[in-house]
C-alpha cells in the first residue's frame, strides 16, 4: 500500500496518527520528506462541479439491496 499526504509543516503530529492508522502494525514504512509550494486552494462552486462529474460518471452503477457483500468479499478473496 502506498499513500501520499501533502500537508502543512503544523499539521505533522496530527498525521503520524492517520498514517499508522493505515498500515500493518507488523511492517515498516519508507516515508519521504520534501518541500512544496503552498497548497492549492479550491472554491467552493469547483470543488461541487468535480463532485458532480464524479456523481453523474457513477450514477449508473446499482448495488441490489439484497446483495450480501461479506459473502461477494469472500468470494473475490479465494
Amino acid at each position: 500500500m502506498e499513500a501520499t499526504f501533502r500537508v502543512p509543516i503544523t499539521a505533522l503530529p496530527n498525521i503520524i496518527k492517520s498514517i499508522k492508522s493505515l498500515f500493518d502494525v507488523s511492517k515498516m514504512v519508507e516515508i519521504t520528506v520534501k518541500e512544496s509550494e503552498t497548497i492549492d486552494k479550491i472554491d467552493c462552486a469547483t470543488m461541487f462541479k468535480r463532485t458532480e462529474l464524479m456523481r453523474k460518471k457513477n450514477e449508473k452503477i446499482i448495488i441490489p439491496s439484497d446483495l450480501n457483500l461479506s459473502a461477494l468479499a469472500n468470494e473475490v478473496n479465494l
